[in-house]
């Protein structure tokens, strides 16, 4: 492992049907390279459930082998093709991409030492690949080579820090200049003068920024500071300005008008960069990793606001096409009726614009849900409209969660099954879910109450299938905690002699199980700023619409309950709740 050169990720896999060594049938492979020639493979399989208290010893690693691929060093490494330059001269890197629109051809691009770089296409049906051409793009050895905006674009970088794009069309490759605009963030103009070699460079999720690192040239330096403590940097740019054509979305720069920092075109080529980026996050098996587009939403915000708000509702009008015929003014009024019809990954996302890009700048988005009626009023009609929107998102995800938790416990009470019935998955807080929709019995689905009324029957008989656990205590003063709301909880408090009332403490429910949080050892969303100590069962992110039969569609997808720490209101990652200044200021 001393001579390991290049380290390379698989995508994750999925066991065949026939493995069932184990509940989990997610894995992924690694490849690492060295300097002998040999690649050696490792297989890692996804824990079983993901704990935020202490580390899951049930992770697998496994060491498939050896293969002795080359007779000198390995120094690209790309799952699906392994790749040596035909000339004897390095190959240095290797990047691939595989269009949504034909799956079964593989775009390839690898670069050299010597400058120049090679396209290939593949095609992985007949077992064919073909070279598009070879092109002397640099003077050094190229270190960077990155595939953007569905195969349409092709950026690289090289040791003689130059950057250079290209567009890819009609089967030949075309230079093109990148995008010079900033978006208003901050930009470090004099950059390349200081740098003199590019290391390498890599695409955002969403195919709006690019970031290329670089290192500086230590004469540019001041010798009694920067030359002691900075060695390179990384630089953005924001590349959605691309002038590609993307056929997915039609004619959307006629829908849009210009700017002084930004001309029609290039609002349109935007928006249809943006709503491509979206289009890709419908496959539910698609980690919702969104960044970018957030960021980018944002830095339009202050110099064009209008056009952040066509965007989206652009993006609610392709995605309500299915159920009705939708103008884009009516939208905001007609929304809250189809809630019902929509994914709980458009719900997700629908949620992350209205907190992080719709809201005010006055708005704080980390508490609508504490006191919403008091935080609406002071906006405008449409700002009410967003506010809406949010809130009815927010209580249809409840509404499914709740929904799945008690039918997963009806069902096992009756057919008398015990805890391992449940899977990998044991709902948490029934007790508080039941008085959350009997509290709320007027404005949540009717088959929530029915549900909710049949287990508070049951009362403590549901102890033997699930924690039904109604009372709880103060993790500070033992005392007693009513059950007011799904976020937060008050404490009755003690009262201590001398006092004139008693002591209160404010306390945190977790965002899933509705129970009061644990003082410590909890997940920690930082789009709605919600905490949670449990996590949701995996079936509530993968719904497409609001079941018309909560029984019969847990029935059939009780299996492969696999929690991992995702949001249930915002569908991104969970993290660690730590303290602000052991955060990151990364922007990934």
């Amino acid at each position: 492992m001393l001579a390991s050169l290049v380290v390379a990720w698989s995508s994750q896999l999925q066991f065949s049907a026939k493995d069932s060594r184990k509940a989990c049938d997610c894995y992924c492979l690694l490849a690492v390279g060295t300097k002998s020639g040999s690649i050696s493979i490792w297989r890692f399989d996804r824990p079983s459930y993901y704990s935020v208290e202490h580390a899951d010893d049930s992770i697998n690693k496994n060491f498939i082998g050896v293969i002795q691929a080359h007779d000198s060093w390995v120094t690209a490494l790309s799952w699906g093709f392994l790749v040596t330059a035909g000339d004897n001269v390095l190959v240095s890197v290797v990047s691939l991409c595989v269009p949504i629109q034909s799956p079964r051809k593989v775009q390839l691009a690898f670069g050299k030492g010597s400058g120049s770089f090679e396209v290939w296409m593949c095609d992985t049906e007949v077992k064919s690949s073909h070279n598009v051409g070879s092109y002397d793009a640099h003077v050094q050895a190229i270190t960077g080579l990155v595939w953007a905006f569905d195969g349409r674009c092709l950026y690289s970088c090289s040791q003689d820090n130059s950057m250079r794009g290209w567009i890819y069309h009609k089967s030949s490759l075309s230079e093109a200049s990148v995008p010079p605009n900033n978006l208003g963030t901050r930009s470090f103009s004099d950059l390349p003068s200081v740098s003199d070699s590019c290391y390498g460079m890599a695409i955002s999720p969403g195919n709006l920024a690019l970031a290329v690192a670089r290192r500086f040239d230590a004469g540019q330096l001041d010798h009694m500071y920067q030359k002691r403590t900075q060695r390179a940097a990384v630089e953005f740019f924001w590349i959605g300005g691309q002038q590609v054509d993307l056929p997915l979305i039609a004619n959307l720069e006629l829908d849009v008008e210009g700017h002084t920092s930004f001309s029609k075109e290039e609002l349109g080529y935007w928006g249809s960069k943006l709503l491509l980026s979206l289009k890709q996050y419908e496959c539910h098996n698609k980690h919702l990793v969104i960044w970018d587009i957030i960021a980018a939403l944002s830095a339009f915000k202050p110099y064009a606001p209008w056009f952040v708000k066509h965007i989206v509702l652009r993006w609610l009008e392709l995605l309500l096409k299915d159920y009705v015929d939708p103008s884009i003014r009516n939208i905001l009024s007609n929304m809250p009726k189809y809630m019902s019809n929509i994914s709980s990954r458009h719900l997700h996302l629908l949620n992350i614009f209205c907190r992080r890009v719709i809201a005010s700048s006055g708005f704080e988005a980390d508490k609508v849900y504490t006191k919403p009626a008091a935080l609406i009023k002071p906006y405008g009609e449409e700002e009410q409209q967003w506010m809406d929107i949010l809130l009815n998102s927010e209580k249809e995800l409840r509404e499914r969660m709740v929904g799945f938790s008690l039918s997963t416990v009806s069902i096992c009470e009756s057919n008398q099954a015990s805890k391992a019935n449940f899977g990998l998955w044991n709902p948490i807080g029934v007790a508080q879910m039941v008085k959350w929709v009997i509290k709320n019995k007027d404005c949540v689905n009717c088959q929530l109450t029915l549900l909710a009324s049949e287990l508070e029957g049951l009362g403590a008989r549901l102890q033997s299938v699930c924690d039904y656990s109604a009372e709880e205590q103060c993790s500070f003063c033992s005392a007693a905690i009513p059950f007011e709301s799904p976020e937060i909880a008050y404490c009755k408090g003690i009262k201590c002699p001398g006092q004139e009332a008693a002591q209160q403490h404010k306390l945190s429910r977790c965002a899933v199980s509705m129970k009061v949080c644990p003082v410590t050892a909890i997940w920690f969303c930082m789009c709605c700023r919600r905490r949670a100590s449990n996590l949701p069962p995996l079936q509530l992110f993968t719904m497409n619409n609001y079941p018309p039969d909560f029984l019969s569609f847990t029935k059939s997808s009780m299996t492969n309950l696999i929690p991992i720490p995702l949001c249930p209101f915002c569908g991104i990652s969970l993290q660690r709740l730590q303290p602000d200044f052991l955060l990151s200021i990364s922007p990934v």
